[in-house]
């Protein structure tokens, strides 16, 4: 996963750069064909671009390349000619997304080093006594498990934010998690109202913003609500107090949406609550990882604590035992 972000941050800004000095984006695009991230789809998205289809539309034909993010950024900013930002802000959303990738696994290194070293000392007496061969055939299985659990783990953690972004359900159930939900709801109305403001600049029609912007917020809740959203704002209705009913964004942003739709500067707004909540964003996932990863640490220190005392139970029964000969 930080790979994909580390090789997409590299794309964007060369594709950013190279835009901004003339290039078009079929040939940008091009320059940048040797990314991992573009490589295997690189033919068929240069015969879509031969073919006439627009940037847009190449990019809603390669969804496995392409998020939904990516395909409403580059093609509300393909409307108005101002790819060269597209990029550059997907440059930025992904480096941010990177950074914070980064800084968790740099938190989960202790933990990990401490469970592997609980691993280890479980085998010592068993290397004292009995050698090399032995002890490898308690501690490799014991390391097989570790790694299986970690992996188990984020599949299910992977599976659970995949079903959420499809079934409303769940993700109704994901956001009353303590510590996870909070963090989670910022981040949909962070890509939300990131992309939305970007529409409402560029000029996109609201229906086309709202059909852009439900899928860009991976959120199910979200895309729901801007379906209705599509039918209600016919009646008369505001976007506001449509995504007011469906209880999906923070408290923090909903006010300042429905001022910016009867002042009519609702872009301005979005961007300065995204301004803001891009470093809160920054501080509270580094929180929540923090918590995660001191709490796994407490459980591998009270396991080692119990082997210790084990340990130590056994070696004085074995001395009692000796004792009484």
């Amino acid at each position: 996963m930080s790979s994909l972000l580390k090789h997409k941050v590299a794309a964007y800004r060369s594709l950013a750069s190279l835009l901004r000095a003339g290039v078009t984006f079929p040939a940008a695009l091009e320059k940048n064909g040797r990314s991992p991230w573009l490589r295997s789809s690189m033919g068929s998205i240069q015969a879509s671009f031969r073919s006439g289809n627009t940037v847009s539309e190449t990019v809603a034909q390669h969804a496995a390349v392409f998020s939904p993010l990516e395909s409403a950024v580059l093609a509300a900013c393909e409307r108005c000619g101002q790819l060269e930002n597209a990029c550059a802000y997907l440059g930025s959303h992904f480096e941010l997304l990177q950074s914070l990738s980064v800084q968790t696994r740099l938190q989960l290194g202790y933990p990990l080093f401490l469970a592997g070293f609980a691993i280890l000392s479980s085998g010592v007496p068993t290397l004292v006594e009995k050698g090399w061969i032995p002890f490898a055939v308690l501690v490799v299985p014991g390391f097989a498990l570790l790694l299986a659990a970690l992996g188990s783990l984020a599949l299910i953690f992977q599976g659970v934010f995949h079903a959420a972004r499809n079934i409303p359900l769940i993700e109704r159930v994901l956001l009353l998690l303590p510590f996870l939900g909070p963090l989670y709801r910022d981040w949909i109305a962070f890509r939300f109202a990131s992309v939305y403001a970007l529409c409402t600049r560029t000029g996109i029609p609201i229906l086309e913003t709202l059909r852009l912007c439900g899928p860009a917020s991976q959120s199910a809740i979200l895309e729901r609500a801007c379906k209705t959203a599509s039918r209600e704002v016919l009646k008369g209705k505001t976007v506001g107090d449509i995504l007011s009913a469906a209880r999906i964004l923070p408290d923090t942003l909903l006010p300042l949406w429905i001022s910016g739709e009867e002042s009519g500067d609702l872009d301005r707004c979005l961007d300065h609550w995204c301004a803001i909540s891009a470093d809160e964003l920054r501080s509270k996932t580094k929180a929540t990882v923090t918590f995660a990863t001191r709490a796994f640490g407490i459980l591998v220190m009270l396991g080692i604590a119990w082997k210790i005392v084990a340990s130590a139970k056994g070696y004085f029964d074995s001395l009692n035992q000796l004792m009484d000969f």
